[in-house]
């Protein structure tokens, strides 16, 4: 099973340093694209953890 949350991550992590690394003579529309990248998966590791922070909490209701 393919750990979704991981692979997000890791996807996050490689943006973080694409950005470390940038080029000074990078155009806008790349620094755009890779900041709306960025933003994406960041949203979507978000509500990742969402849905499961919301289910261990269910579930640990259900145990007691």
């Amino acid at each position: 099973i393919i750990q979704v949350k991981t692979v997000i991550l890791i996807g996050l992590i490689a943006l973080a340093r694409k950005f470390v690394f940038l080029d000074p003579e990078t155009g806008p529309a790349k620094v755009a694209a890779l900041a709306g990248a960025t933003l994406a998966l960041g949203a979507t590791y978000w509500l990742l953890r969402e849905r499961d922070d919301r289910t261990a909490g269910e579930s640990s209701d259900d145990q007691s």
